[in-house]
C-alpha cells in the first residue's frame, strides 16, 4: 500500500475468503471502496478504524432462490438481504419471471408474488433490463414465456413417449398449469 492512507482499516478480524479453507485473524484495508490490502496491514492509518476482535468478515452471500424480480425495482438498496450479508440476489425461480410479460389481468398464482398488477411486469426482457441499475443474474422462466407466446397462462402439451427416466426426459403431461404444479 505504499505510504498512502486507506479509507478503512478493519483490524483483528476473522477473515474468511470464501475458499473453504481455514479462517485466519487479520486486516483489512478499504480504498475508494475497493478492498487495497488483506493480512497485516500494519501501521497504516485510516479515516475509520473497525476494531474486528470478536468479529468476522466474509465474501457476501449469494441468495439464489429469490422472488425479488420487482423488489430490485422498488427497494434498490435492498437492506433486507444487505443486513443479512447477501450482496447478490438470482431471480426468476419457480417458473416466474417478471419479463418478458405484459398480462392484462392479474396474474395467477405464483406468479403474483412478484406483482399483482399487470402494470408491475415488462412486455419484454430488454425493458425490464433497462429499468435495472446492473443485471442481476435471471432464469428466463417458462410461465412469463408461456403468457407472453401464447397469450394465455396455461396451454396443451402434446404427450411424448419419455426416451430417459428422470428429470432430463420428455414431459409427459397433457396440459401445462401455471408454475404451481410445475
Amino acid at each position: 500500500m505504499g505510504d498512502r492512507r486507506a479509507d478503512i482499516i478493519i483490524r483483528n478480524a476473522r477473515l474468511i475468503d470464501g475458499g473453504g479453507g481455514e479462517s485466519r485473524t487479520g486486516d483489512i484495508a478499504v480504498i475508494d471502496d475497493r478492498i487495497s490490502a488483506i493480512g497485516t496491514v500494519g501501521r497504516i492509518a485510516a479515516a475509520v478504524e473497525i476494531d474486528g476482535r470478536g468479529l468476522a468478515v466474509a465474501p457476501g452471500f449469494i441468495d439464489v432462490h429469490t422472488h425479488d424480480d420487482r423488489a430490485v425495482l422498488s427497494n434498490p438498496l435492498m437492506a433486507c438481504k444487505v443486513s443479512q450479508g447477501v450482496t447478490t440476489v438470482v431471480t426468476g425461480n419457480c417458473g416466474i419471471s417478471i419479463a418478458p410479460l405484459s398480462p392484462s389481468e392479474t396474474p395467477p398464482s405464483p406468479a403474483d408474488l412478484i406483482g399483482d398488477r399487470p402494470e408491475h411486469y415488462f412486455k419484454t426482457f430488454g425493458e425490464y433490463l433497462d429499468a435495472l441499475d446492473a443485471d442481476p443474474p435471471m432464469w428466463l422462466r417458462r410461465s412469463a414465456i408461456r403468457r407472453y407466446a401464447w397469450g394465455r397462462w396455461t396451454v396443451s402439451i402434446a404427450p411424448r413417449p419419455r426416451r430417459r427416466s428422470g428429470p432430463c426426459g420428455a414431459p409427459s403431461k397433457t396440459r401445462s398449469p401455471p408454475a404451481r404444479s410445475a
